[in-house]
């Protein structure tokens, strides 16, 4: 496999991994022959997973903790010297209204899902500039072209993260520091609990059920490898399904891309299938 040649002794930090697809790419990153460290707010079930794989540590973090995040990324280069690969895989998920959300829960999705990373990303790079080489994966989504009703502020963050690191990619580029690729990963529907956790109006976890539908985390992670082994600067992860050929829709055509989603919108609305 093209991913265990690449992975093999590279020092993988995934940031949210400690459930779902982010636990998923760890799994998948421990096979091609990579040392993890795996970073999560929830710290006992990253202990556990991390004691499942052949090399990894564990460096609990919450990214809504701006302030300690510089902290963090200092413990995970020393865990094993320094980081080959950034993984920023962690997100708040929403589902509300634009005129019902509180604006300090719009500062808080903004605060996990674009300025977290972003800070992250900073605080690795200096050393992958000294070295010359290194890799620096977001996870983005189909969100940040789709835009659908109750998700403002997380396809804001998404939209924000892949104008960021295309920026930053030109940058490098600028700067003949061409061995420190930048990777932005699309997932489409996945079949993980993001839904279930997504914020309502007042910041609470809406609760529900975790999606059956979509992709399993599995195979997405699986992708997920191939696009990062290839350095592909933008790759969409999952199911070629309806959701993907929108997406590519809104892509290639923006104004029919938005005229479709209304027309699915007021479908929706009005009770209308297919």
């Amino acid at each position: 496999m093209a991913e265990k040649k690449r992975f093999s002794d590279q020092v993988v930090w995934i940031v949210g991994a400690s459930s779902g697809f982010g636990a998923a790419l760890a799994h998948g990153f421990d096979q091609a022959g990579a040392r993890l460290v795996l970073s999560a707010r929830r710290a006992e079930r990253l202990q556990s997973l991390a004691a499942s794989m052949h090399q990894a540590a564990a460096v609990p973090l919450d990214l809504a903790q701006a302030n300690s995040l510089r902290d963090k990324a200092a413990v995970a280069q020393a865990e094993f010297g320094r980081i080959d690969c950034l993984v920023l895989a962690g997100a708040l998920a929403q589902q509300a209204p634009v005129q019902q959300v509180k604006h300090q829960v719009e500062r808080q999705l903004m605060e996990v899902d674009y300025f977290s990373q972003t800070l992250l990303a900073r605080s690795v790079l200096p050393h992958m500039l000294e070295r010359g080489t290194g890799q620096i994966v977001v996870v983005s989504g189909l969100l940040a072209q789709l835009h659908l009703p109750g998700r403002s502020s997380y396809a804001a963050a998404k939209a924000a993260l892949e104008a960021y690191f295309g920026c930053l990619r030109s940058e490098l580029v600028l700067a003949g520091a061409e061995g420190i690729s930048v990777t932005v990963l699309v997932p489409g529907a996945r079949q993980t609990a993001v839904g279930a956790k997504a914020l309502g109006p007042d910041g609470q976890a809406r609760g529900g059920n975790s999606s059956a539908a979509g992709c399993p985390v599995g195979l997405a992670a699986g992708q997920s490898l191939r696009a990062i082994a290839e350095r592909k600067a933008h790759a969409y992860i999952g199911l070629e399904d309806a959701s993907h050929e929108l997406w590519r829709l809104a892509m290639a055509h923006p104004q029919q891309g938005i005229e479709r989603v209304l027309q699915l919108v007021r479908g929706q609305r009005d009770g209308v299938t297919g």
